[in-house]
């Protein structure tokens, strides 16, 4: 991910046959950003007693 210096975030996304890059609004790319400092597991599934917080 890259921080834009405006806002938000751009992603880039594996696909099969290429990638996509995705931007991610302020909201998004806050919220993000505070999982990350959090050191929140990005494969958790909220609400199935399986965040990993």
């Amino acid at each position: 991910m890259w921080d834009l210096a405006i806002w938000g975030r751009i992603a880039v996304q594996r696909l099969n046959a290429g990638a996509s890059l995705v931007l991610l609004s302020q909201q998004v790319a806050d919220l993000e950003r505070e999982e990350d400092r959090l050191a929140v597991d990005p494969d958790r599934v909220p609400g199935t007693g399986h965040e990993g917080l």
